[in-house]
């Protein structure tokens, strides 16, 4: 028969090896490209993609040739569905650029508002040119205005921890969408869309 103090040992084994198998799936994707591209091996949307497929709390971070460098976006980057790290502290003075067409980062749990949180940091990076626009509106009476825009840099989900350390945000906007195109007959159209919340 098995002594409390031996259920206790075994309760703590049971522990130990639950933080061993967590710890182990985490994983460091090293970024070494100016590329976007996910289908780049070495570029940050590679990086971001195997993050998301990869269980645990993983950590991206930035080779030194990339130090005083500009990534700029030529397309959206993933969505960072999962627990991750951005760290940018070996390579200072890299920049991302969302290029005034792009927002930067957009986090949101499985690409949704689904429930159970997600804890994502980042850090040591200048965070540049991000845009936001909402979608514009329709045409005439009956159609929707236009959308709200949010997230020039980052855009962050709902239940979402959020630390951003270290981060230069310059001349990030987010602005709605246009309004709805006007109907000659009805004599309406849809409403210009808001600027919604973003960090600049």
């Amino acid at each position: 028969m098995l002594s409390r103090r031996s259920f206790a040992l075994l309760g703590t084994s049971a522990l130990f090896s639950l933080s061993l198998a967590e710890a182990a799936l985490a994983a460091t994707y090293t970024v070494t490209s100016t590329s976007v591209d996910p289908a780049v091996s070495g570029s940050l949307g590679w990086a971001i993609s195997q993050a998301n497929a990869n269980a645990g709390a993983d950590t991206i971070v930035f080779d030194t040739s990339l130090a005083g460098q500009t990534i700029t976006l030529d397309r959206m980057l993933p969505i960072i569905s999962d627990d991750v790290t951005i760290d940018g502290s070996s390579a200072a003075g890299l920049t991302i650029s969302g290029g005034g067409t792009y927002n930067i980062f957009f986090i949101r749990r499985d690409g949704s508002d689904s429930p159970g949180s997600m804890t994502v940091t980042i850090s040591d990076l200048t965070l540049e040119d991000g845009r936001a626009k909402g979608g514009d509106g329709g045409p005439g009476d009956g159609s929707g205005g236009g959308g709200m825009g949010a997230g020039g840099a980052i855009f962050v989900g709902k239940n979402v921890a959020l630390t951003a350390s270290n981060i230069n945000f310059v001349d990030n906007s987010a602005r709605g969408g246009n309004g709805g195109v006007y109907d000659n007959v009805t004599g309406f159209a849809g409403g210009g869309g808001g600027g919604g919340p973003q960090r600049r």
